[in-house]
């Protein structure tokens, strides 16, 4: 049983079909979409839009490792990859929605 490489069942399991993007990348945008439009940027709304980015991040997560990431290399990267998700939704909120409807 090697820790490191995850088995071949693990990457037959995580699989990913392209529908199901359409997930997390609805979250991802509607975090950007929040992040940037709301004129009156409460705390609420901070969170709100913050939360809809982890909530993509996860889910990404989820799609790249399965359901049950057990090896610790993959609950590191996993927070990663929640990471990525916010920074990277902040950055379309700035960049890809200022230069759409900007």
């Amino acid at each position: 049983y090697n820790e490191i490489n995850p088995t071949k069942e693990v990457l037959e399991a995580s699989k990913i079909r392209p529908t199901q993007f359409i997930v997390p990348v609805f979250f991802l945008l509607l975090g950007s979409y929040i992040n940037h439009f709301v004129e009156d940027q409460t705390q609420f709304v901070k969170a709100a839009s913050i939360l809809s980015m982890i909530v993509a991040g996860v889910i990404f997560k989820g799609m790249l490792f399965g359901k049950y990431p057990s090896l610790k290399q993959m609950r590191k990267m996993g927070l990663f990859i929640i990471i990525a998700t916010i920074m990277l939704g902040l950055f379309i909120g700035e960049v890809v929605f200022e230069f759409l409807f900007g």
